[in-house]
């Protein structure tokens, strides 16, 4: 029998750490997915070709998932994630992708819903009382987005049900997360000490008799 040895280092090498993840990767997407990824990386960078942003994808079959997408905090609020966001997601057009997934603490939460992203799970307490929340968004895109075009009569406001109430909740979340920017500094808009801010719970507009919570779908 072989002397196997546990052994714990707390400075441990990329080159070592990196046995562990592409052994792994590949038992799980060779042996259980039969699928091999195709990984590539879209940078930002600078006029001294500098990096200061980008998104590293990894491109299965039928999805693309993006495990890191950065931008310099000098180059936030100037477009420069959506615009990464966008490419990544046409590259998965391109190659006939159906979905796009990724995951993110509760700070940039906000900013994925409004490219399109709807919260498919949580990690609550994920770690410093915080939430890490899983996005997927669709790349089939019908001939009305196609054209650019909305179709209001698709829109409809219908009685929500109770499966509906934490994609509620966590779209109160987001407004008070939006409103905290403007009104930050008025009495019970403050930011939280443990970032994580809070409404009322919604879970009782179920419970009333004279309550009915609805949705637009």
């Amino acid at each position: 029998m072989q002397n196997i040895q546990i052994v714990i280092d707390e400075k441990p090498s990329s080159e070592n750490d990196e046995i562990l993840i592409n052994h792994l990767f590949k038992y799980e997407t060779e042996e259980l997915l039969h699928d091999v990824p195709k990984h590539i990386s879209i940078y930002l960078k600078d006029e001294n070709q500098k990096i200061v942003g980008g998104v590293l994808i990894w491109i299965h079959t039928e999805s693309i998932y993006i495990p890191t997408i950065w931008v310099d905090e000098n180059l936030r609020q100037h477009g420069y994630g959506k615009k990464l966001l966008q490419i990544a997601e046409e590259e998965g057009r391109k190659r006939g992708c159906k979905y796009i997934t990724l995951d993110a603490n509760f700070q940039a939460a906000s900013f994925y819903i409004k490219q399109g992203y709807h919260v498919i799970g949580e990690i609550k307490n994920y770690i410093f009382n915080h939430t890490k929340t899983y996005f997927r968004k669709s790349l089939m895109l019908s001939s009305t987005q196609e054209n650019n075009e909305i179709n209001f009569s698709d829109i409809k406001l219908v009685p929500a049900p109770l499966k509906d109430y934490p994609t509620i909740q966590n779209m109160a979340r987001f407004y008070v997360y939006d409103m905290s920017q403007y009104l930050g500094g008025e009495a019970g808009w403050e930011c939280p000490e443990d970032g994580l801010y809070e409404c009322i719970d919604f879970k009782k507009y179920w419970q009333a008799d004279d309550a009915f919570p609805f949705i637009i779908r």
